[in-house]
């Protein structure tokens, strides 16, 4: 649910809305785009369109519903691709062919672009004083040929430009596309705002949606949480 929150945040506010609110501009996560993101899965969990059970379901479980084609749609990243065949009932779950990602619509009057795109961000790390050879290493990892390896393989869409050609698996070019044309990347909120906060964004999306709590005191609750942390 934290997806679905994050998202409409990100289309109703637009690119500088995140910072804007960590800033403490427009009172922060009581900015009202918070609130009024909140507002929409409300909504939507108000047409009762989520599985039996929803509010309990574990990550597991969810990939084996949909690649028992329980349901048209998951909110996902793209290691869904992977998940839901070996989660299947059949042990393949949906055929390459039949699955694919889309963008998280826009909205009337937002400021964000279908062009702004949410996910994890990875890379490896050398600490300060180390020696020569994790640079050395780190540069002969990043060469095209050895990028195209890990991209015809489907281990990961590389970063290294270029690479994307290399891909195999035909589910992964358009993501491959649509990071490298994107307007803005943020990385996921519960992720980028650090674990105090996290553990209220993950609860406040689903309380919200739940009917629990209301958009505006979740969003409180994310301030209080940005100012203690």
């Amino acid at each position: 649910m934290h997806f679905y929150w994050s998202y409409l945040v990100m289309r109703l506010g637009g690119a500088d809305v995140l910072h804007d609110a960590e800033t403490g501009k427009d009172g922060g996560f009581n900015n009202p785009v918070f609130a009024q993101a909140g507002e929409k899965p409300k909504q939507l969990a108000a047409l009762d369109p989520f599985q039996k059970g929803w509010l309990s379901e574990m990550f597991p479980a969810s990939t084996s519903q949909f690649g028992d084609q329980a349901g048209a749609i998951d909110l996902m990243g793209n290691w869904l691709l992977g998940m839901q065949g070996s989660n299947a009932t059949n042990g393949k779950g949906i055929p390459d062919d039949q699955i694919g990602p889309i963008p998280s619509p826009t909205l009337p009057g937002g400021k964000g672009h279908i062009t702004d795109t949410l996910g994890g961000t990875e890379g490896l790390l050398i600490t300060k004083g180390s020696p020569k050879e994790p640079l050395d290493f780190l540069e002969f990892f990043s060469q095209v040929k050895k990028q195209d390896l890990a991209a015809a393989k489907g281990a990961y869409v590389p970063a290294v430009i270029g690479t994307d050609k290399a891909l195999t698996d035909p589910r992964l070019p358009v993501i491959a596309h649509n990071i490298a044309t994107s307007t803005w990347h943020q990385n996921f909120f519960n992720q980028h705002l650090g674990p105090s906060v996290a553990r209220v964004v993950n609860d406040i999306s689903v309380a919200i949606a739940a009917g629990q709590l209301s958009p505006a005191d979740g969003t409180a609750q994310v301030q209080d949480a940005w100012h203690q942390r």
